[in-house]
């Protein structure tokens, strides 16, 4: 009669098994860490920060992406280069959804200037000549630069209906920010994350747009909801890049990395996995820990691959390879975001 034990181990050698269609990993000592630099002839990849989950937003304006975390933010430019950043203002501050605005209750910070500004708002009461004038209409064709939120950022709730008279506008007006109340005789449509939508007012400068790797079907945002989601927003009308494109070259299984309770019964699996990605012609190869359940013959490689939409794909060469691992177990110190940018 066969013992627990026994049955376990046989068990445990057949999730040891190779994984179909997966290449079992040979030699790894000339293939690097994400931690220890990857290059080719032209392209890098280069660690950048730490992260929980990456959100990264992109200037179709200005050609610069917003890497956000906990109310810090780094600003990185067309060429992969980190040009500006900035901790959390104040415990009151926020962004206003994708867009390249910060602001407080007294203050904005314009990413879109070379080093990042701070504004006071001024009164606003300096738009009523406009306003009456020409009304909103007239007031938003000559402001350089517009945006809308609120104050109370309604985190709790996924998706609402402002009030048509609930809407703020920040608004930039010869070279001065004030905040004004408006309405637009219609209620909008908002989201806490997303932003709003305004078809015959957007906001100036143009909506920035998530990143996306198109493999996983996974949105550049660090709200779960955001990252997976199937609504109708902006980002789901666009066409992502087809390169840089990320593929598991070959997997082994080393050790488990998690069991079922405070049981011997293995439920994951993790060994290194060898990953290329493919940009034009060239291939940069890396080594890192992957996992793999037990009840599927699956490798999650615990990579996401960041891409742009193809529109600006081909004058800004950069997109971003976040590396989450489950847990302790399952890295061999690499965690974080990483920028993949030509050679200088």
């Amino acid at each position: 009669m066969q013992t627990p034990s026994f049955r376990i181990s046989i068990w445990l050698a057949l999730l040891l098994l190779p994984v179909p269609g997966v290449s079992v990993a040979g030699r790894l000592d000339n293939v690097p860490l994400l931690k220890d630099g990857v290059t080719s002839e032209t392209y890098s990849l280069e660690y950048i920060q730490e992260i929980y989950k990456a959100h990264i937003t992109f200037d179709p304006t200005h050609k610069f992406f917003i890497l956000e975390r906990s109310g810090d933010y780094i600003r990185v430019d067309a060429s992969g280069n980190i040009t500006a950043s900035l901790n959390k203002p104040s415990i009151n501050s926020f962004r206003i959804p994708n867009t390249p605005f910060v602001i407080d209750t007294s203050h904005i910070y314009d990413f879109t200037e070379p080093t990042i500004s701070r504004a006071r708002f001024v009164e606003a009461n300096r738009f009523d000549p406009i306003l009456a004038e020409g009304g909103y209409e007239l007031l938003y064709n000559r402001a350089e630069a517009v945006a809308y939120g609120v104050f109370n950022r309604l985190a709790e709730r996924s998706y609402r209906r402002l009030e048509k008279d609930e809407l703020m506008a920040f608004i930039k007006l010869d070279g001065l920010w004030s905040i004004t109340s408006i309405s637009l005789g219609t209620d909008v449509d908002y989201h806490p994350e997303l932003g709003y939508d305004i078809p015959f007012a957007p906001q100036k400068p143009e909506r920035m747009v998530l990143l996306k790797d198109v493999n996983r079907g996974v949105y550049s945002h660090v709200d779960d909801r955001i990252r997976t989601s199937k609504d109708p927003f902006v980002e789901q009308q666009l066409s992502y890049a087809k390169l840089p494109q990320l593929k598991l070259k070959s997997y082994r299984s080393e050790y488990i990395s998690d069991r079922e309770g405070y049981s011997s019964i293995p439920i994951e699996l993790a060994g290194h996995a060898v990953h290329e990605i493919k940009v034009g012609s060239e291939t940069l190869l890396f080594k890192e820990i992957a996992k793999r359940s037990a009840l599927r013959p699956m490798v999650d490689g615990q990579l996401n691959l960041f891409v742009l939409p193809e529109a600006y794909s081909s004058e800004v060469p950069v997109s971003f390879l976040e590396f989450i691992p489950h847990n302790n177990y399952t890295t061999g110190g690499s965690k974080g975001l990483y920028v993949l940018k030509p050679k200088e």
